[in-house]
């Protein structure tokens, strides 16, 4: 072998197993287990085989590039993605990714078109494309194991890795995920193809058994979580399936076409009158947002003006967009206080990340994608009619098996929000279609070739290229390699944090800011970290009043860069917000600091009721009654079921002494609370109060339906023997203080009455 040729099958065995692993490779050493460290696998896979590339370019001194149809859409798509990100409502995160989920922003989407580029240049023949989905499948197939086995308790490993699935911790994202592969083994077990092309009759009776084996795991994965819209979106990938196969097989085997038929059938019924509890499994349940509050949030954002028409708001931006327009009719839901920063399907995220531009390249993917259809359509058609003599006989099940594939996988874009997996799966798929396109269709196919072994200028441009993409690939690297060291740190210090040993986390902390100061989350970290010594410094029997101040400066300090670094963060000004709050009684300055983090907050986030409860507890606590009455209504305005909001308001009245109101606030909050049992004994306690009336039978009715519920509740069983006490029920009062003496022993004012009345009722005894 030459040397470029082992470059080349090194680098074509390195996507093999790439592609593999992507759906079931994590590290538990980050923040976020799954997406980041998918995420770096793309980056070292990409990495390694760009610069295997350019060492073949080097070593042959030929520049050799295969041409696509789908270079120039896609260069004008990242084109799109590098102006909205430089214009972005957050560039880092529109840059490098969300903290949480770095699969999408500049810099991933031009490794992913680094590695449709790989794809394109190394698969060379379709025995090359065959082995790429059947490592494709495979790794599926391994993912779905793991989910078994943690269905079945064999793969529960809390401390390890505590997620459902290895692909994209949602399961429903999980098992839509597993149609493209799903759809690819049943197009390669639905041909028959001739014995020329198989390996030997051993082997091909293996991978019969294995590509089998991938498919049935899948159905029975995507039944087993029963969900009705992958039912739709699996129905649809079953038609096209059986469509393929009527269309595009020269030779089927038709049992297992009536066996697509069949299910079919069974997941148009499973979509219309839902899955059979008995074939589905209990799985935690998901949250997220809905596809209305989605497309809502990102039309409000399009209007902001034209510029974001065109470009968004930024790529991973939506967050801030839903932030500032999630609507007043989202605080009734259940999640009302979560922030959502994914919307419900990948559509809506690109078009709030990219804005007009970037959809319209979207578009012009697409419809150049469907053109190879179109284009390979005829040449096989040619040939059918006897123009042409067509290459192999199993060209239309592989071209189909890809081109199925990611048609599905496009369509899934309207469906879930994409990972690092779906991001993958679409480009190595598009990479692809577009191979075969070039390798099956009646036009020669496209390449590049420029010798430059006998021409100065030529040589010493590519020398100059080589050494400019080798450099930008290493300071990119040293980059990540900073950015992923400072997420472990990141994520050692949460867990110290968690224990309360704060100094430990903030050191930690503080030595992922150096190695990354643009994460706005280290910089809070750092902040909850000393605020936390803080309080354990002042709890001491001697504290250092110095190393307090200097702590709570720090805090301060780092709650401030975290806004500073992400303006437009609502969380970032709360989190400021509540540092302020929290230092109040030692620096009195701080309540006005914290007044103003929450204008900012309220500024970006003007729906949340709990912003608005948050400010008016600092109101309350500085004697400004009217400022804290008008945002605990404003509250209850944008939030009617808020709860909190009506228990203060409640008892701000009943420092009032008007008790009338106290009583129908605590009523209302009883209604909206009515599993709540310290909701309920605070009305009875005010219904005790205020005597007037029923006011003592009500009281007692509540209390006695508390006990009936809980019967130790000693707050409950003190009130009711009060209310007897009250009536001149001695014998009924004693019952109930003696029960509260039982639950709590060392109680001396409950020993107190309890003398007091057995001492008044000892003359009554004796006469």
């Amino acid at each position: 072998m030459t040397t470029s040729r082992i470059l080349s099958v090194i680098t074509r065995n390195t996507l093999y197993v790439f592609i593999f692993l992507i759906p079931v490779f994590f590290l538990p050493f980050t923040s976020e287990w799954l997406e980041f460290n998918k995420q770096y696998l793309l980056y070292a896979t990409v990495s390694l085989g760009t610069l295997a590339w350019i060492f073949k370019v080097m070593v042959e001194r030929t520049i050799a590039v295969k041409r696509t149809f789908l270079d120039m859409p896609l260069i004008i798509l990242s084109i799109a993605v590098l102006a909205a990100s430089i214009f972005s409502k957050d560039r880092v995160t529109s840059f490098f990714g969300l903290s949480g989920n770095t699969s999408w922003g500049f810099v991933p989407i031009l490794f992913y078109l680094l590695f449709f580029f790989l794809v394109v240049q190394y698969m060379e023949s379709e025995r090359h494309v065959r082995r790429f989905l059947g490592f494709l499948v495979a790794g599926a197939g391994l993912s779905t194991l793991y989910y078994w086995g943690r269905v079945f308790g064999l793969a529960d490993f809390p401390g390890v890795f505590p997620a459902w699935n290895t692909v994209q911790g949602i399961n429903s994202r999980f098992s839509m995920l597993l149609l493209p592969p799903l759809l690819i083994g049943l197009t390669r077990l639905a041909s028959i193809e001739p014995e020329t092309e198989r390996h030997h009759a051993r082997f091909s009776s293996l991978w019969l058994g294995l590509w089998a084996g991938a498919v049935a795991l899948s159905i029975i994965t995507i039944v087993s979580l029963g969900y009705r819209s992958l039912m739709i979106v699996s129905a649809a990938a079953l038609g096209l399936f059986l469509v393929s196969c009527f269309i595009r097989f020269t030779k089927v085997r038709l049992t297992l076409i009536s066996f697509g038929f069949a299910l079919w059938i069974i997941f148009i019924l499973f979509a219309v009158f839902g899955t059979p509890s008995l074939l589905t499994v209990e799985t935690p349940i998901e949250v997220s947002l809905t596809h209305s509050v989605s497309w809502q949030t990102v039309w409000s954002m399009l209007k902001e003006g034209v510029g974001r028409l065109l470009i968004g708001s930024g790529p991973n931006t939506f967050g801030y967009d839903f932030s500032a327009y999630r609507p007043v009719s989202f605080n009734e839901n259940f999640v009302w206080s979560v922030r959502f920063n994914t919307p419900a399907s990948e559509i809506v995220h690109q078009a709030a990340g990219v804005g007009v531009v970037g959809i319209i390249a979207w578009v012009f993917t697409g419809f150049l994608a469907l053109g190879v259809f179109r284009l390979v359509a005829q040449s096989v058609a040619g040939a059918k009619g006897g123009k042409e003599k067509p290459r192999s006989r199993s060209i239309p099940s592989l071209f189909v098996a890809v081109g199925s594939a990611w048609l599905l996988t496009l369509a899934l874009l309207f469906f879930i929000p994409f990972g690092t997996v779906g991001w993958v799966y679409f480009f190595g798929l598009l990479a692809s279609l577009a191979l075969l396109g070039e390798l099956y269709g009646t036009h020669a196919s496209r390449e590049f070739v420029r010798p430059y072994s006998n021409s100065p200028q030529w040589s010493l441009a590519a020398s100059f290229g080589a050494m400019v993409a080798i450099a930008a690939l290493a300071l990119l690297g040293i980059y990540l390699g900073r950015f992923y060291a400072a997420d472990y740190l990141y994520a050692k210090g949460l867990k110290e944090l968690a224990v309360n040993r704060s100094d430990s986390a903030m050191a930690l902390f503080l030595r992922a800011l150096r190695l990354n100061n643009n994460r706005y989350e280290y910089h809070i970290g750092v902040a909850q970290g000393a605020f936390k010594s803080a309080l354990i410094e002042s709890g001491a029997s001697e504290p250092n009043k110095a190393k307090v101040g200097q702590l709570i400066s720090a805090a301060v300090g780092e709650a401030r860069r975290a806004t500073q670094l992400s303006p437009r963060s609502a969380a970032a000004w709360e989190t400021l917000g509540g540092v302020y709050t929290q230092v109040r009684s030692l620096t009195p300055e701080a309540t006005q600091w914290a007044l103003d983090a929450y204008v900012s907050a309220l500024a970006l986030e003007p729906n949340n009721p709990a912003l608005y409860l948050a400010r008016g507890l600092i109101y309350r606590d500085d004697k400004k009654t009217v400022e804290a009455k008008a945002d605990f209504e404003k509250a209850l305005a944008l939030k009617r079921n808020y709860v909190p909001a009506y228990l203060i308001l409640a008892q701000m009245a009943e420092g009032d002494k008007n008790f009338d109101q106290a009583i129908e606030r605590a009523e209302q909050a009883a209604q909206f609370a009515r599993g709540d049992l310290d909701v309920a004994f605070n009305l009875a306690r005010l219904y005790f109060n205020r005597k007037q009336g029923e006011d003592l039978k009500k009281s007692e009715s509540i209390l006695k339906a508390i006990l009936a519920r809980n019967s130790s509740y000693a707050n409950a069983h003190f009130t009711l023997g009060a209310i007897y006490e009250k009536r001149g029920d001695t014998a009924a009062a004693l019952e109930a203080y003696k029960k509260v003496l039982e639950l709590s022993a060392d109680n001396q004012e409950v020993k107190d009455k309890i003398a007091a009345l057995e001492s008044s009722s000892e003359p009554a005894e004796s006469e």
